[in-house]
């Protein structure tokens, strides 16, 4: 799918607060969300398991390798639920990555920043530092563990936010 084809598709599911399929490069399965936002380089979705939308995620467009509205039996009944219309999207500039953990960093939101140097799944933090080109991350563990990340903007691949882990770890920590 082409950059326009991949917009015209984002900007319709995101007029009718749509369901969409997306594909990324070198995944096997398809990410299920409800795109809410885009900008030239990156698209802000409300992630969606189980009929429930479950936080906010970015990602960069380029990534993207297809894009599909969902039209199933499933979409009909997330939209019966009312799950993408309840759906109330937050307040930030997604213009570049240094907006978005400018907004996150602000908020003090906990983070999963995945990245492409990590095959351990995402780095967990709170956005601490930025500049032009990097975050600085207080990040944890699965065991609570603590540790300062640096990760340099080329290297991010998605930053999610809101969902129910992080609030829960966020209660511990």
């Amino acid at each position: 799918m082409n950059r326009t084809e991949k917009t015209k598709t984002l900007g319709a599911a995101i007029a009718g607060r749509e369901q969409c399929a997306l594909m990324f490069e070198g995944e096997a399965s398809s990410y299920y969300c409800f795109p809410l936002a885009m900008s030239e380089r990156l698209l802000l979705c409300a992630e969606e398991i189980d009929f429930l939308a479950d936080g906010f995620a970015v990602h960069k467009l380029f990534d993207i390798e297809d894009v599909e509205i969902m039209d199933d039996k499933y979409a009909d009944i997330l939209k019966s639920e009312g799950v993408g219309r309840g759906i109330v999207p937050p307040d930030m500039d997604i213009s570049s990555w240094q907006t978005v953990f400018r907004a996150l960093m602000n908020n003090h939101r906990l983070v999963m920043v995945e990245t492409v140097d990590r095959d351990d799944g995402p780095i967990m933090g709170r956005v601490i530092s930025l500049n032009d080109k990097m975050i600085g991350l207080s990040a944890f563990d699965r065991y609570g563990d603590r540790t300062d990340e640096i990760i340099p903007f080329d290297n991010v691949l998605c930053v999610a936010f809101d969902n129910r882990y992080l609030k829960i770890w966020e209660k511990y920590l």
